[in-house]
């Protein structure tokens, strides 16, 4: 059975996609400055886990799209 993948659902252009992947390098540095002062206050540590959050759903979408092209591509 060949599965289709409407990959607009996750992006409408490679060029959206080179967008979250420089949004995610944004948040990852600003995981890393912040990885030493999160524990400081409950607010920091809730920041920290809202961003983090963040950024690991940004993972998972940039992770898939190119993925379910080489799904697409080699269903051939």
């Amino acid at each position: 059975m060949q599965t289709e993948w409407n990959l607009e659902l996750l992006y409408k252009s490679d060029e959206e996609w080179v967008g979250d992947t420089e949004k995610l390098e944004k948040k990852i540095d600003e995981l890393s400055s912040l990885v030493d002062s999160f524990l400081e206050s409950e607010e920091k540590f809730l920041s920290y886990l809202e961003l983090k959050i963040s950024a690991d759903t940004l993972i998972e979408t940039i992770y898939c799209y190119p993925r379910r092209q080489i799904d697409l591509n080699s269903s051939d």
